[in-house]
């Protein structure tokens, strides 16, 4: 059995009961008013501003164009219509005419409650579309639409209104390919994604190498370049990119007292005169600091600076060009050598061993006169430039000599506790080496009593030398008497 919810029931019989009094209204009240009034202009025979009363015959039909119902509801507040030269409907047929109208709207409004009606399916204008694409990728040379269709201005004028907007499969098409010209202009970083101006990697890094080059350029001034001659062209390479050393040494030398007496501090000096507060900083903590260390770079330095009276910096920087011409070459950033390499930008030269990674150590050990050991220290020191980030490792320390393996030194106290063991054995057995060393009669006796009496041979021979009652083995002499010289007439001998 088939039950049957009684509220949907409800609800429809009080809506067609609504509908069919809205219906038997208009019929019998409002349609014999728009014929007197209103079809003399607005009918199949003259239908004025679009308007024609006989396509509204039944309620129906006035549902499927609301908004003519708009413009007439406008009219008739307003008194425009109907025309003052025409007849005039009595204030209660215009009540009538209005209040059926409001509430024919009302009623429309209420029931298309929520409903947006036709939603028209619009696209971004070209020039939206240029200028999304700028605001998101940040290259605002991209000019995407240049091949895409004009944008049509409708009625009103404006080439952004939907209804005027199409989309056409050819048009869809240049979109894919918009994309792919996005995707073009897209890198690949490690934190995700960014966009270039440009699609070659050559150009991406030149573009990079201009942006760091622009940074330092603040901080830096031209010069430090050297004359080529190339086939009889000259020009000056590896120019630019050296700090202004003269300004820097002239804002401490001018500046000292202020900034030993905290009137100044160094951010303040370096936002003051347009210098790297981090590299004024460093620099002045190197000179400013006291230091007795002799011989390095930076100390004699630091004693130039002191000495200086002025705040003329010229000789100061004659000083450090010399050195750093002494220790480095500056090459030009972005060139590859003959090997396809790219060359650091700055070079050691010269005293290369000065600064090394890695240096060997040799010392001989001296002859040791009676009783004493011989100690050496390994000691390091800095550069003047302080222990941070420095550190040094001793590597593969050997005794090395004789003719032997290298011994390592961590292995000395595993063979000293092996001779003192094997000394101690050797007492013990005495009295069988010097039994043994009695009984030797000939060279091949040794390897036997060697045996018989449970001794080491080497060791024996070397009791046999010590006690000198015989040889472990015959010394041949060689090399001697071999040039024969006539010492006087008849008589000839050897040297």
């Amino acid at each position: 059995m088939r039950r049957f919810s009684i509220v949907p029931l409800f609800i429809a019989l009080i809506l067609n009961n609504e509908s069919d009094a809205r219906s038997l209204n208009y019929q019998e009240k409002l349609l014999p008013l728009l014929e007197v009034y209103c079809l003399d202009c607005h009918s199949n025979d003259k239908a004025e501003a679009d308007v024609n009363f006989d396509n509204f015959r039944t309620i129906q039909d006035i549902k499927k164009d609301p908004k003519v119902w708009i413009k007439v509801d406008r009219m008739l507040s307003s008194r425009q219509m109907p025309p003052r030269d025409s007849d005039q409907p009595s204030k209660n047929d215009r009540e009538v005419l209005s209040e059926w109208v409001q509430s024919f709207l009302m009623d429309e409004a209420k029931a298309r409650s929520g409903d947006p009606g036709r939603v028209v399916l619009r696209r971004l204008s070209n020039d939206e579309y240029n200028y999304t694409v700028r605001d998101l990728t940040g290259v605002n040379s991209l000019d995407l639409t240049r091949e895409f269709p004009v944008d049509g201005a409708a009625g009103e004028g404006f080439t952004n209104s939907g209804d005027a907007q199409g989309m056409s499969p050819a048009l869809a098409t240049k979109y894919l390919d918009a994309g792919k010209e996005i995707a073009k202009h897209v890198v690949l970083t490690p934190k995700g994604i960014r966009f270039s101006p440009f699609k070659t990697e050559r150009d991406r890094t030149d573009e990079l190498l201009s942006r760091i080059q622009e940074f330092y350029r603040q901080f830096t001034e031209d010069g430090g370049g050297s004359s080529v001659n190339l086939q009889g062209i000259k020009f000056t390479t590896n120019q630019g990119g050296r700090l202004p050393l003269s300004r820097y040494l002239n804002a401490t030398l001018s500046e000292r007292r202020a900034l030993k007496s905290g009137i100044k501090t160094i951010d303040s000096l370096a936002e003051e005169r347009g210098l790297n507060g981090k590299y004024l900083k460093l620099l002045w903590d190197t000179l400013s600091a006291e230091n007795e260390d002799q011989g390095s770079v930076l100390n004699e330095l630091r004693k130039r600076w002191k000495s200086t009276k002025s705040n003329d910096s010229s000789e100061l920087v004659s000083y450090i060009e010399e050195e750093q011409k002494r220790f480095w070459k500056f090459n030009t950033i972005g060139h590859i050598d003959s090997e396809g390499r790219t060359p650091p930008w700055m070079e050691m030269v010269g005293v290369k061993n000065l600064v090394t990674t890695r240096y060997d150590l040799k010392w001989k050990l001296p002859d040791v006169v009676g009783e004493g050991d011989v100690v050496f220290y390994l000691i390091v020191n800095d550069a003047d430039d302080g222990n941070e980030n420095d550190y040094v490792v001793w590597k593969n320390l050997r005794l090395e000599g004789g003719g032997h393996t290298p011994m390592k030194l961590w292995e000395l106290e595993a063979l000293q506790g092996r001779i003192d063991k094997q000394r101690l054995k050797m007492l013990g057995f005495t009295a069988r080496y010097l039994e043994a060393a009695i009984a030797v009669k000939t060279e091949s006796d040794i390897t036997k009593l060697s045996s018989a009496y449970n001794i080491d041979a080497e060791t024996l021979k070397i009791w046999l030398d010590y006690l000198a009652i015989g040889r472990a083995s015959a010394v041949k002499v060689e090399g001697h008497l071999k040039k024969r010289v006539n010492i006087r007439d008849g008589i000839n001998g050897f040297a």
